[in-house]
């Protein structure tokens, strides 16, 4: 049995309830009430924060290397003598400092050296004394007799010759004196010698020197380096 189609009736009815549900459904949509906006708090990162002070530090640097010290000489007297002390510092693998006295020699001759020496400075400086003197005297003896004969008489070869050479004197007497100056001057520098000193701070590689013993200017008393 074939079916009927629809009526136009029938459409038309169809036609009106769906636009009644429509309707029905806008409705409702529009009277409902809006969703409550909720504010979501905004959370800060999770991380720890350090405040940075700035300061030097050192830098280590590895590496690798001969090590080699600063200065390596050998100890020698400058002068010659018997040693008379030795500091407990001059030994193998000693320590010491700059300045400090490692051995000191008999000083004896060297003290009188400088006495001689003295004594020698003070009789040029009276030599010297003496020929001022002696040119001043000239001068004024001189003008004296040129004073009395008058400026017309002939000059006193004589007088003239001898104060010409008090002027020779004088300055080889002054020259003497240098001469002594220096000499006490080279005495004192070698007492002072007597007394070996570390140049530098340091220690001692190896050291070849006891009391009593003799040596001569230049002789190799101790191997050292400096620290």
């Amino acid at each position: 049995m074939i079916p009927k189609p629809p009526t136009r009736r029938r459409l038309t009815l169809q036609a009106a309830i769906l636009l009644i549900g429509a309707l029905i459904a806008s409705a409702l949509l529009l009277s409902r009430p809006a969703p409550e906006r909720i504010t979501t708090p905004r959370l800060a990162p999770l991380v720890t924060a350090t405040v940075m002070t700035p300061r030097s530090t050192p830098l280590v640097v590895e590496g690798t290397g001969t090590v080699r010290p600063a200065a390596e000489i050998t100890l020698s007297a400058e002068v010659g003598g018997r040693v008379v002390s030795v500091s407990p510092k001059l030994v193998r693998g000693g320590v010491f400092s700059a300045k400090d006295t490692l051995f000191k020699l008999d000083d004896q001759s060297y003290r009188n050296a400088v006495s001689v020496a003295q004594a020698e400075v003070e009789q040029r400086r009276v030599d010297v004394a003496i020929a001022a003197q002696n040119q001043l005297i000239a001068q004024r003896e001189y003008e004296l007799l040129r004073q009395r004969l008058g400026s017309d008489a002939p000059p006193d070869t004589s007088l003239a010759a001898q104060l010409a050479r008090q002027q020779p004197q004088y300055e080889a007497a002054e020259a003497s004196l240098y001469r002594a100056e220096a000499q006490l001057a080279d005495a004192e520098l070698n007492l002072e010698r007597t007394a070996v000193l570390a140049p530098f701070s340091g220690r001692v590689r190896s050291e070849s020197v006891d009391i009593g013993q003799f040596i001569s200017p230049g002789q190799a008393i101790a191997d050292i380096y400096g620290t």
